[in-house]
Order: C-alpha cells, then structure tokens, then sequence
C-alpha cells in the first residue's frame, strides 16, 4: 500500500478530476471540517488563536516535508515544485501573521484567512488540477495538499462562525495588498528563474487559467493578479453578510416564540366593549394600553393563534368569550 507513496510523478497512474478516488477524498477531509467545526463552534478566540498557532505549525510541517520530497526526487531544476509562492501557499505566512502578529499584521492574517482560506481551500477540492493528473490518490503530495487546503476551509470558516474576525468592507485593502505583494514577488522570481509561481507569467493549460490567457496574453499578469485580488472578497463579504442576515432572522424568529412564552397575561374578565375596542385600535394599527404610565405600540394580531402581541408582552383572549360578550 505504501510501496508508491513517494514514487515520482508518472510511475503508477494518477488519478483523475471528479474520479471515485477524488471524490473519496473530499469526503473524507469534509467529514473532519465538519467534525472540528462543529466541536469547536462555540470557541472564544483564545481557543481560536491557539487552534490557529497548532495549525500554522502544521501548515509549515508539511510544506518543509513537501520541499523535502521534491528535492529528494531530483525536482530541484523544477521552481514551480517546491517554492511557496502561489495562492494557497500565502496561509504558510498569514497563518504566522494572524497567530503572533499584532496589530495591522495580525489584522491582515485575519482577513486573508478568512477569505483566502475558503477560496483556495474550495477551489482546491472542485479542482484539485496541482496532483489529479500527476500523482495517485494515495500519495504523499495529494494527501499533503489534501490536508493543507482542508485545514485552510477549516480556520477560515472557523473565524466566520465564531466571530472571531468580522468581515467588513475596508478589509478589503489588506486582502488586495498580501494578494499583490505576492504575485510581485512571484512575477520577479518568474522573470529570473523562468518559473510560473501565482500563475501570473505563462498559461497553466487544461485549467480555468489557460481562457484568461488566450484572451489576453499581453495583459495575462495585470489580468490574473486582479482577478485574485479583488473578486473572491466580494464573493466572500456578500456570502458572510446573507449568512449574517440569515442567522439573524432565526434568532429574531426565536426570541419572538420565547417572548410568547414567557411574557403572557391573560385578559381574564374584561368587558366585551374592551375586547372590541382592542381589535379596532390593532386593526388600525395604533397604539393601545398604558403599562406603567407608558404607551405599548401594537405589532400584530393573530386571530388563528387567538393572541394579541404588544411590543414588551403578549396578550391572551378568550375566543368564545370575546364572541359572547361583543
């Protein structure tokens, strides 16, 4: 089973895009995200720093393993193998940043994290095209980029439903810069070493990249850093603020059930003209009662539950005597 764990690529036959093997594989890692987001979905960001630095470590374990094992293999002539300088290798430094930084650092981790991390990590296992075609299922760099994407969904997600950092708009700035800064970085050793780190220097044939190419190879560069800069944080601020405004509708759902239950009182022998007046003055939507000296304005009126709702309170009726009485 393990005989081909670190064979070179080539030496036993890949496996392939949407094949039972990587299905198999995005199963098993989203079976563990699952499981550790929802152990840890009520964490304070202690608990989260910490899970953070445990990661980031990790992160770094792999990849030097990963180096490693290009190297060994006689891949050193090969730049695009074992330098950290694409998308997803950008979480090996933020996770550093948002796990010891302070400050502007720790703040410019935090949003890549959470935007980057569900970006790369997603795309990652829709199209894992850096091992399908090269390496089996079950090989050292498919299960390493397997784990290292699996564990950016993982910290990304985990930084949403904790609030451990909230998404706002100016975070766009320092998504854009790290995403700029790298491809800088990675166009200038491209131009030396004639390597295509970030994707921003030559086509990357048979994946999404090679139809930005042929469009425009003049501008290929401008091109691929700005669709890595700016588009996946609106894509992500607008999923993060429908989920917000989602998560707040059902509680807003449940405090109101909650008020029903625990702020009642019956209207228990008042007259008929009251009951009727009551219903006028809801129907019109006005203001009804003093309580304590207070106007209580009226929300609704439910007649299939037979309830009256006030702002603070829930008023009950008796349905057959409101009929008798009126």
């Amino acid at each position: 089973m393990f005989k081909y764990f670190f064979a070179k690529s080539g030496m036993v036959e890949p496996y392939k895009i949407f094949s039972s093997s990587h299905v198999i594989l995005v199963c098993i890692c989203m079976f563990f995200i699952v499981r550790a987001l929802w152990r840890n979905r009520h964490a304070d960001s202690k608990t989260v720093l910490r899970i953070t630095r445990y990661c980031a470590v990790l992160l770094w374990v792999l990849e030097v393993m990963k180096i490693a094992f290009n190297l060994l293999i006689g891949n050193g002539e090969n730049p695009n193998t074992y330098i950290p300088l694409y998308f997803c290798s950008i979480p090996l430094y933020c996770s550093l940043m948002s796990g010891w930084g302070r400050g502007t650092v720790k703040r410019t981790g935090d949003v890549f994290m959470t935007v980057g991390g569900l970006v790369g990590g997603v795309a990652y296992f829709l199209s894992p095209n850096t091992t399908a075609g090269q390496y089996q299922a079950f090989h050292f760099i498919t299960i390493q980029s397997f784990i290292l994407h699996g564990i950016m969904i993982f910290l990304s997600v985990l930084y949403i439903i904790t609030g451990y950092h909230k998404l706002v708009m100016k975070d766009l700035k320092f998504y854009a810069l790290t995403i700029v800064t790298m491809c800088v970085a990675a166009y200038t050793v491209n131009y030396f070493l004639d390597s295509n780190l970030m994707f921003v220097s030559k086509n990357f044939p048979g994946t999404p990249v090679e139809i930005l190419y042929n469009l425009s190879p003049e501008y290929f560069p401008f091109w691929m850093t700005f669709i890595q800069a700016i588009p996946p944080f609106l894509v992500i601020y607008a999923l993060v603020y429908m989920l917000k405004k989602f998560v707040h509708s059902i509680r807003e759902a449940q405090s109101l059930e909650n008020s029903k239950e625990d702020q009642r009182l019956i209207l228990s022998g008042v007259s008929g003209k009251l009951l009727k007046r009551l219903l006028q003055l809801i129907q019109r939507q006005e203001y009804i009662l003093k309580r304590n000296g207070k106007i209580v304005p009226i929300i609704f009126f439910s007649p299939q539950e037979h309830i009256i709702q006030l702002k603070n309170n829930v008023f009950e009726y008796n349905e057959t005597f409101f009929e008798q009485e009126i």
